[in-house]
């Protein structure tokens, strides 16, 4: 809910220099954004718990998040880092944000994807919901990656035998599959052009 149509983005200089949220529609890769690029700046210049939220709140520059900001300001500024990420979260998203990630997440499928590219997705809409309840642990992003690859890598991928490890691990070795197979797809769409 923000006073302007374009969505807010985050801009930061420099690790060692607090973020900008721009004026915009806020989304929660951009809360993201802003939460990692907030955390970089606590580190680098090692700032304390009790003053995190008072050396990067006037950053948003959003002006309904500013008068928000300065209505509240006593009470913003007392809260933990994670209270007000919260805060941010249950104000400038919309009601059941992490429901539409998740479900987005969870109703995606490879299709013509490259399977590594889709899986960065995946993962992606999961870290967002990190710190949610909604959050999903490793192991079940590797079993909506394993029943929703496309058909043809499947065949492969059970044919292949690949074992269940560390998500990183197994994700690396279906990749693999994935490559070989559109490589043998690339050479039977060639053969067949050439054969016309």
């Amino acid at each position: 809910m923000s006073s302007s149509s374009k969505t807010a983005h985050v801009e930061q200089s420099s690790a060692s220099k607090p973020p900008f949220l721009t004026p915009g529609e806020v989304m929660s890769n951009v809360l993201w954004s802003w939460k990692m690029g907030c955390a970089q700046f606590f580190m680098h210049k090692g700032v304390q718990e009790a003053d995190m939220v008072k050396k990067i709140a006037w950053g948003m520059q959003d002006p309904c998040i500013q008068d928000w900001y300065l209505t509240n300001q006593e009470e913003i500024d007392a809260m933990s880092f994670k209270e007000y990420m919260m805060e941010q979260c249950n104000i400038w998203l919309p009601l059941g944000w992490a429901d539409l990630v998740r479900c987005k997440m969870l109703a995606s499928t490879q299709g013509q994807w490259p399977f590594n590219e889709w899986a960065i997705d995946v993962q992606s809409q999961n870290t967002l919901l990190h710190g949610t309840t909604l959050h999903l642990p490793d192991i079940n992003i590797l079993y909506h990656l394993e029943s929703h690859m496309n058909a043809k890598l499947a065949v492969d991928y059970h044919a292949e035998g690949v074992e269940k490890e560390d998500l990183h691990k197994w994700i690396e070795k279906v990749r693999i599959l994935d490559e070989k197979c559109m490589r043998y797809l690339a050479r039977q769409k060639e053969a067949v052009e050439v054969a016309l």
